[in-house]
């Protein structure tokens, strides 16, 4: 199996777990809706600079085999400057739901929660909003693998033009660059820098949106206002996929859990448990 399809045919597990505040439950459950950020957007500054970063290194390892092919590779290289104003949007889950480090990361002391959604449920939501699943890739060579496999079938694609009956040179360039980008956007959200390996994170990333799309919307940032994609979740309460809600370290475990579920209750959501992190409130 070649590296893409691998990435790309790996099966989500059973429930994948979204790491939030008490903010992030009330909005997600009275709104039906998941915020995915568009990735310039991210918290780590650099998420999308690390898959253009790796694919400018190994461009930069490819010796051309004809003028042509020398042309199409500097075509690439440029394409990657203007590539990271392209719009794409994430949404992050977990394969672990609870970990430390992510609530340290994503919570407020005291106040953190984990949904737990089914993969499942979550599939045909995507489809309908043009969304997509991808495990992140961490190792270096693995991420090495894809992107050279992009680069090589375009490479393939480009001479095969070059061999038939198709217009020139010029047209053959335009057209294998976007067909590039286009595979590109897709895989390189799920690049991510080793050292976030532990989180073992799964994205639903979004095919480009416009600007202009109905469900884009933004929300107030730190220093700026933060786009991002209303992921819709169902029409109704009953139809959310959760499966299940860890509460965060908490001083107050037991007012916790009977607030928590006295909402769900309330809001006519249906889930199968509600449960505390094993890990003590003193050390997050």
């Amino acid at each position: 199996m070649d590296a893409i399809s691998e990435l790309f045919g790996k099966k989500p597990p059973e429930t994948l777990y979204h790491y939030t505040s008490q903010a992030g439950v009330l909005g997600i459950i009275s709104k039906r809706f998941l915020r995915a950020t568009s990735i310039h957007y991210m918290n780590d500054a650099r998420e999308f600079a690390h898959a253009v970063e790796i694919t400018r290194s190994i461009l930069s390892l490819y010796e051309p085999a004809s003028e042509e092919e020398a042309h199409l590779l500097e075509w690439l290289r440029g394409v990657l400057e203007s590539i990271e104003q392209i719009n794409v949007h994430v949404f992050s889950l977990s394969e672990n739901g609870d970990l430390l480090s992510q609530w340290r990361a994503y919570c407020p002391k005291g106040s953190g929660y984990v949904i737990g959604f089914d993969s499942e449920k979550l599939l045909p939501l995507m489809q309908r909003q043009d969304f997509f699943f991808a495990p992140c890739v961490y190792n270096r060579t693995d991420q090495g693998r894809i992107v050279s496999q992009l680069i090589d079938e375009v490479l393939r694609k480009f001479q095969a033009g070059m061999e038939s009956d198709t217009p020139g040179e010029e047209d053959l360039l335009k057209k294998h660059s976007l067909s590039f980008v286009a595979q590109f956007l897709i895989v390189a959200p799920a690049l991510k820098d080793p050292s976030f390996s532990e989180e073992r994170e799964w994205r639903m990333i979004s095919k480009h949106v416009s600007v202009k799309h109905p469900q884009m919307a933004h929300r107030q940032g730190t220093s700026m206002l933060i786009p991002h994609f209303e992921f819709s979740i169902g029409d109704s309460p009953k139809e959310i996929p959760i499966t299940e809600v860890i509460i965060g370290p908490t001083p107050h475990p037991e007012l916790a859990q009977s607030s928590l579920t006295s909402y769900l209750s309330s809001q006519g959501v249906r889930w199968k448990h509600v449960s505390h992190s094993r890990i003590p409130y003193r050390e997050v």
